[in-house]
């Protein structure tokens, strides 16, 4: 999942489109990122407590970030639904998938 944008990109150069199966490992790369970046970003907070909601602590808004990531639009849970239409053979709804 790492390498999924390079060949992405490389796949862009030399066809001009991507294939299903790529744009599936680039979507799910999109919301792994951001679900893992939620989790740490809690993790730090449950480990603080009370203490990441200082205001001289960066935590508290670097868990809102995290969050609102997981929202856009490229990467909520929802996500998951399209993907697996995408598997299935359906175009999906949305031009980035």
């Amino acid at each position: 999942m790492y390498d999924a944008p390079d060949r992405m990109w490389d796949e862009l150069e030399s066809d001009g489109a991507m294939t299903a199966p790529h744009r599936v490992i680039l979507a799910l790369s999109r919301v792994n990122a951001c679900r893992r970046a939620r989790d740490v970003a809690q993790a730090m907070v449950d480990t603080i407590g009370t203490q990441a909601v200082d205001t001289s602590s960066p935590l508290d808004r670097l868990l809102r970030d995290a969050v609102a990531m997981q929202q856009h639009l490229v990467a909520p849970d929802r996500m998951l639904e399209l993907v697996g239409g995408l598997v299935l053979g359906e175009e999906p709804p949305v031009p980035f998938l």
